[in-house]
């Protein structure tokens, strides 16, 4: 849980780090970071029921500011996500994985490591639920694409 809990932070900091440069209105861009902040305070302190619709709402926000294929949507796709994953409730994460995988692949390219973060967040629920021959080949693909980025 620590890796995924500080997987979470890092990709909430990314998506913190876009929006300044976003060209939004001031009121949007502070209630859009002072979601974020609530959804990070939750998720620390492990109060993932309470942080998802945080993060349902703050999805909605980048979706408004940025539109549906931005890689700030991505992020928070991943994040609601990851909340949802772990609750158990990997009939919700799936769709929000494959859309954020889905936009990486086609804003970042095939071998982004972003793209590789997705792959691994789907086979991690695929595991999970037992799908593990569904979940290795996703694996392997995200193992190549994060060597190839960072090394092994």
């Amino acid at each position: 849980m620590k890796k995924r809990l500080s997987l979470f932070l890092i990709l909430a900091a990314l998506t913190v780090k876009d929006t300044s440069h976003a060209q939004t209105n001031t009121q949007q861009s502070r209630w859009w970071q002072q979601l974020n902040q609530e959804l990070n305070t939750l998720y620390q302190q492990g109060k993932y029921a309470e942080a998802i619709p945080v993060a349902v709402k703050l999805l909605e926000v980048i979706e408004s500011i940025y539109g549906l294929d931005h890689p700030a949507t991505a992020y928070s796709l991943n994040n609601l996500g990851t909340l949802y994953s772990d609750q158990g409730q990997f009939d919700k994460s799936e769709p929000l994985h494959q859309r954020a995988l889905a936009i990486r692949e086609k804003i970042l390219g095939p071998d982004h490591p972003h793209v590789g973060l997705s792959l691994n967040n789907l086979a991690t629920g695929y595991s999970a639920l037992g799908q593990h021959a569904r979940a290795e080949p996703l694996y392997q693909c995200a193992l190549a694409i994060l060597e190839k980025a960072m090394g092994a």
